[in-house]
């Protein structure tokens, strides 16, 4: 229950500006943190990642926190957005790159389309040419 109402105590000194103790709630929420996002995420780089843009984001919004006991849902919710973000910018890259794909494959196909075209043309004008020739 001490520990309990220590780190309330950190939160609101972190809250009111005192730098020190907003570097140790940092400190302390970096482990806890990191082990939530990576049950979420099975990748450690992407954990680590994610857990380092929600500590950033803490600090600077940690004054919109209006209760200090609900500091670790708050965080969570910081994190889980912040990977719904990273997944929704993913998903998107991911949309440009088969659009993209799609596009260069159709080009081919055209072009292969053309190029047959043109043989079957050729082969008509060859094929009368030599017709010609025999007559």
């Amino acid at each position: 229950m001490d520990q309990k109402l220590d780190q309330i105590e950190l939160i609101r000194r972190a809250q009111c500006g005192d730098r020190q103790c907003l570097g140790q709630l940092a400190k302390q929420a970096r482990t806890r943190l990191y082990t939530y996002v990576y049950r979420l995420t099975q990748q450690d780089d992407l954990a680590q990642e994610i857990v380092q843009e929600s500590l950033l984001e803490m600090c600077k919004v940690i004054g919109k926190l209006k209760k200090a006991d609900r500091f670790w849902p708050w965080l969570y919710g910081i994190a889980v957005n912040k990977l719904r973000r990273y997944y929704r910018t993913e998903q998107t890259q991911r949309r440009v790159a088969v659009s993209s794909m799609k596009k260069k494959n159709a080009m081919k196909d055209r072009q292969d389309g053309l190029e047959n075209l043109v043989s079957e043309e050729l082969k008509h004008i060859v094929s009368a040419a030599m017709k010609k020739l025999r007559t």
